[in-house]
């Protein structure tokens, strides 16, 4: 028996092993932080991409590419816990909410994408 969305971790260092007994839920191991970055060459490269391909390229793809190529360099990343085992997921998934409209009245969809290197 295994999960379909990914194997077992073998080899894994014992401070390593012990962490889902400390975190036992999702949010006692997030970590929030705020930080200001300079965007200046993001944009002017944002709006050369959006020229090249002919669409509005927004600082939104540039994040999710950040996220994509963040998981491809570090693949230890992409672990999750499910009953005291962690697990290496096999797919690159990226959720994220998002609204057509900007306004009060619009609905939030639901995406979740699969990222293919």
């Amino acid at each position: 028996m295994g999960r379909p969305d990914g194997k077992v971790v073998g080899n894994i260092p014992e401070y390593r092993r012990i962490m889902p007994y400390f975190l036992k839920h999702k949010y006692e191991s997030l970590y929030y932080w705020e930080n200001h970055v300079d965007v200046q060459k993001s944009e002017a490269f944002r709006e050369r991409m959006s020229k090249e391909y002919g669409m509005k390229v927004t600082f939104f793809h540039l994040v999710l590419h950040a996220l994509f190529m963040t998981y491809t360099a570090f693949p230890r990343v992409n672990r999750f816990v499910k009953s005291g085992k962690i697990y290496q997921r096999d797919r690159i998934w990226i959720s994220f909410s998002i609204k057509k409209e900007m306004t009060k009245e619009a609905k939030v969809s639901v995406v979740k994408r699969e990222f293919k290197p």
